[in-house]
């Protein structure tokens, strides 16, 4: 029958320091209120080890690049649906302003005139009916959504 060697509970490292950076790490950990160098030693290594590596603060950056150029997109959208709206509203007054002055057909001209203003107002209308206005607002929506689940979510460490 084999025997088998007990197993030890904790692994056991040692290595070699000179005089004056194990008198600094003692004073070190006496100042920081550990038990035993040991203790202090053991605390550092496991804070460096938890701290994040290279790529995940890569991932980080890429993170907060695509975070500023989403910003960006969205602040360039707001300016162009801000802009559209201007221009419409000037154009609307620019042709009622236009229309206000324009003489009247006599009768017998205005009907068919009239007829084909009328089926020209009915498409543009029918267009327009089609035409999705809330695409900003949709994504401003959608990146507000965003936002608030990665602030909830529980920060790396």
């Amino acid at each position: 029958m084999p025997r088998n060697p007990p197993v030890k509970a904790d692994a056991r490292l040692e290595i070699r320091l000179d005089a004056a950076l194990l008198d600094a790490i003692q004073k070190r950990a006496k100042a920081l209120g550990h038990a035993s160098t040991g203790e202090y030693v053991r605390a550092v290594v496991k804070r460096d080890l938890g701290r994040r590596t290279e790529t995940d603060t890569a991932d980080l950056d890429v993170e907060k690049v695509l975070a500023a150029n989403q910003n960006q997109i969205l602040g360039s959208l707001k300016k162009l649906h801000v802009g559209q709206r201007a221009t419409m509203a000037f154009l609307f007054a620019h042709a009622k302003a236009v229309f206000k002055y324009l003489p009247e057909l006599p009768p017998a001209d205005a009907q068919p005139s009239d007829h084909r203003a009328e089926q020209r107002y009915r498409f543009v209308e029918k267009e327009a009916a089609k035409a999705r206005f809330d695409l900003l607002d949709l994504f401003e929506a959608e990146m507000e959504r965003r936002e608030e689940e990665r602030r909830s979510k529980p920060a790396r460490v």
